[in-house]
């Protein structure tokens, strides 16, 4: 008697090869045209400013009267503790970007500690589906547009993935 694959597992395949068909193309639009694709942010110069802005005004006062955010206060602690703030003395967000080399470091290693605790929790719910979920989860749209935007929402992900998953129960 042939063992055959339930369908829903190569239908999950198929759909993560999707996803990464979508992922090779938008690193081919960025080589051919120096910029992502929508949805991304067409401005190659506001790349990861929801991390810089925030970042900025963790190192100075006026957050929520000049900055306007909405934010809750422990973003600005976690971004006190993860960015260069002397890169932010007298340029502002702008050049804290061009200068914060901890910063981008620390947005990159959240981004790699979301995709290993993805595949951990996937791959603790069910290993025949961990490998398609993982790489739909990790280089899908959400996100990659949380990593182009430098969104703080990926340091959520990760209390989410911790309190929610199975990882710690």
């Amino acid at each position: 008697m042939k063992r055959r694959l339930p369908s829903f597992i190569v239908l999950e395949y198929c759909l993560a090869a999707l996803v990464v068909c979508g992922f090779i193309y938008d690193f081919w639009f960025f080589f051919e045209n120096q910029y992502f694709p929508q949805p991304m942010f067409y401005d190659v110069g506001d790349t990861w400013m929801d991390w810089f802005n925030p970042a900025d005004f963790s190192h100075r006062p006026g957050a929520y009267d000049t900055y306007k955010t909405i934010y809750p206060p422990l973003t600005y602690v976690i971004l006190n503790l993860i960015t260069q703030g002397s890169c932010y003395e007298n340029g502002g967000a702008g050049l804290g970007r061009e200068c914060d080399v901890l910063g981008i470091a620390s947005l990159h290693l959240i981004y790699v500690l979301c995709i290993f605790l993805t595949a951990k929790v996937f791959l603790k719910i069910d290993r025949r589906t961990a490998l398609p979920r993982s790489i739909t989860v990790s280089i899908g749209l959400p996100m990659l547009w949380a990593l182009d935007r430098g969104n703080v929402i990926l340091i959520t992900y990760i209390f989410v993935l911790l309190a929610y998953g199975p990882l710690l129960k």
